[in-house]
C-alpha cells in the first residue's frame, strides 16, 4: 500500500512535481499538492498516480524521495530556486504522461488550489487522517486516502 497500488515513476512524479510547483511556486506547497493528487486518484481511481511513497513530515506529507526529487529537477534545469521557498519552472510539465482520469484528478487539485490558495492546501493537509495517525518519519497508508476530507468528491 505504501506505492498506491501503482509502481513507482519518478518520470511521472517529475511531471507531477514540475505542474504542482508551477502552480504552488514551492516545494512546500507543491509536495502536498502532489500528495492530494497521489491520494485523491488513488480514492477515487483505486491507483495512485506516480506511485510514491510518501512520508510525514512537520510541514505535512511530502513524497519518500524528495531530496533527490528537487535534486534531479534543479540538476535538469526543470526548476530554479529563485530566493528561499520560491522557484520557477523552466519546462512545463509534460502532461501527455497522464491518462484523462489522472489529468482530471491533477486538474481537480489545481482548481482548488487557485480557488482556495496553496497556504489553505498546506493547512488541510495537517487535518487528514493521514497526516494525523502517521508517525513522523513513517510512511503514509495510501488506505487513509479513504478519509480525505479535501478535495470534496465531485465524481
Amino acid at each position: 500500500m505504501e506505492t498506491g497500488n501503482s509502481l513507482f515513476s519518478m518520470v511521472r512524479l517529475k511531471e507531477l512535481a514540475v505542474k504542482m510547483i508551477e502552480i504552488g511556486d514551492s516545494p512546500l506547497y507543491a509536495f502536498k499538492m502532489m500528495f492530494y493528487a497521489d491520494f485523491y486518484a488513488f480514492k477515487s481511481l483505486k491507483r495512485s498516480i506516480t506511485g510514491s511513497p510518501y512520508i510525514r513530515l512537520d510541514y505535512g506529507p511530502v513524497p519518500d524521495n524528495f531530496r533527490a526529487l528537487l535534486a534531479s529537477l534543479k540538476r535538469d534545469g526543470r526548476v530554479v530556486e529563485k530566493s528561499g521557498h520560491t522557484w520557477t519552472v523552466n519546462k512545463k510539465a509534460d502532461m501527455s504522461l497522464f491518462d484523462d482520469e489522472e489529468k482530471r484528478v491533477i486538474e481537480d487539485i489545481v482548481s482548488l488550489v487557485k480557488k482556495h490558495g496553496k497556504s489553505k492546501v498546506l493547512e488541510l493537509s495537517h487535518e487528514e487522517d493521514a497526516f494525523k495517525k502517521t508517525s513522523p518519519f513513517h510512511a503514509v497508508d495510501y488506505k487513509l486516502a479513504a478519509t480525505l476530507k479535501y478535495p470534496k468528491a465531485k465524481r
